[in-house]
């Protein structure tokens, strides 16, 4: 009789399955990434004149908003969202693969466009304000023009938005098509989507708090998609 392959369901009640390491090092990536984002986003200033302004890019420090753009906000947006793209197709190889590729390909291209467009606005603004790195007036008349030519940072960063969040409306729809997921999980990042777009103000509170839910949802569907790709894992039968 041959001996077993595969471990048994009571087998993985008692014993939880181990994810594969590569994995595992793509989930604890992810989660980083995911804290990043949500740092860069909480720190952010408002999107208005503002950020074009010498002085106000000044009070947050150059040098502050190099990093939190180039090396903390870009990275953990393309990062975040190319690794729940690759936990949702290692979670999601029957049903709901097609859903899995297509919403992997738009999250992972608009993580990268979002990535590049701010990584750009943070060298840029950098140069502008930095002390020392251009005359004063050399400065200003930077950003004077940066603000009056903004499709070059901002086509990218909203195509890449729009594409980073398709894509996770349709990961979500193939972690729910798989079975891994419950629908109201599933349909999390579509309600958050409608509030964040509702033409109406919102509290002052209901920023942060929408903030906390995003990161909350984000990394359950990750660490769900972790959870069902281990399972699968331990229950393939071992080759030879």
């Amino acid at each position: 009789m041959p001996a077993a392959t595969s471990a048994q369901p009571d087998q993985l009640a008692s014993h939880p399955p181990r994810p594969h390491p590569a994995l595992l090092a793509v989930a604890v990536l992810f989660v980083v990434a995911v804290l990043a984002r949500a740092a860069f986003l909480a720190w952010h200033p408002p999107l208005d004149q503002h950020v074009y302004d010498v002085a106000d890019v000044r009070s947050h420090g150059p040098g502050t908003w190099l990093l939190m753009h180039a090396l903390v906000g870009g990275p953990g947006v393309a990062l975040a969202l190319t690794g729940l793209s690759v936990l949702v197709g290692a979670a999601c190889p029957g049903r709901g693969s097609v859903l899995a590729a297509v919403g992997g390909v738009l999250a992972s291209l608009g993580g990268l466009a979002f990535c590049v467009a701010v990584g750009a606005e943070g060298v840029a603004w950098w140069y502008a304000t930095a002390d020392g790195v251009l005359p004063p007036g050399a400065g200003a008349a930077a950003m004077a023009a940066f603000a009056a030519h903004p499709l070059p940072v901002d086509v990218p960063a909203l195509a890449g938005s729009l594409a980073g969040a398709l894509g996770v409306l349709l990961l979500s729809l193939a972690l729910w098509r798989g079975r891994v997921v419950a629908w109201w999980l599933a349909a999390a990042p579509v309600a958050l989507a409608v509030l964040t777009a509702l033409p109406v103000p919102l509290p002052a509170a209901a920023g942060p708090a929408l903030a906390v839910v995003e990161v909350v949802v984000l990394l359950s569907l990750g660490l769900s998609a972790l959870r069902a790709a281990s399972a699968a894992r331990a229950l393939t039968p071992a080759a030879g």
